[in-house]
C-alpha cells in the first residue's frame, strides 16, 4: 500500500484545526523547511513567520495541556531561533503581533467537545 501524502496532510489539517500540538508542529516543520530552501528574501521571511506562528501555537497548546517539557522543548527552541532570525531582519513587530495573537487564540483551552467537533469538521 503506497502512502497517500495528500490524505495525510488532510488529516494533519483536521488535527491542526482541533489544536493538536503535534499537528501544529508538523505544519511548522513543513513551513520552516520550505523557508530554508527559499531564495527570495521576502518569501523566506513570510514563510518563517508562518512557521513561527505554528511553533508558537504548538508550544502554547502543549503548555496549556500540561505536556512534559521534553515533549515540546525542541519546538520552543525552534520558535526562539526563528524569532531571533526575523528580529535580525527587522521583523520584531510582526513577531510580537503573531505571538500575541497565538496567546489570545489559546487563552481559553477548548473543551473536549470543541476539539472533537473541530477534528471531525463539524460546527455546532
Amino acid at each position: 500500500m503506497a502512502p497517500d501524502h495528500a490524505q495525510a496532510w488532510s488529516w494533519y489539517q483536521k488535527a491542526t484545526a482541533a489544536g493538536d500540538p503535534n499537528a501544529l508542529a508538523r505544519f511548522a516543520d513543513r513551513d520552516d523547511a520550505a523557508a530554508s530552501s527559499e531564495a527570495d528574501g521576502a518569501k523566506k521571511s513570510a514563510m518563517r513567520l508562518e512557521a513561527f506562528k505554528y511553533y508558537a501555537s504548538a508550544t502554547e497548546r502543549a503548555r496549556i495541556e500540561d505536556w512534559p517539557d521534553e515533549a515540546w522543548r525542541n519546538w520552543r527552541y525552534r520558535r526562539a531561533t526563528l524569532a531571533r532570525l526575523m528580529a535580525g531582519e527587522g521583523m520584531m513587530r510582526e513577531i510580537a503581533d503573531a505571538y500575541r495573537d497565538v496567546r489570545r487564540q489559546y487563552a481559553t483551552p477548548p473543551t473536549t467537545w470543541q476539539r472533537l467537533t473541530s477534528f471531525l469538521g463539524m460546527r455546532y
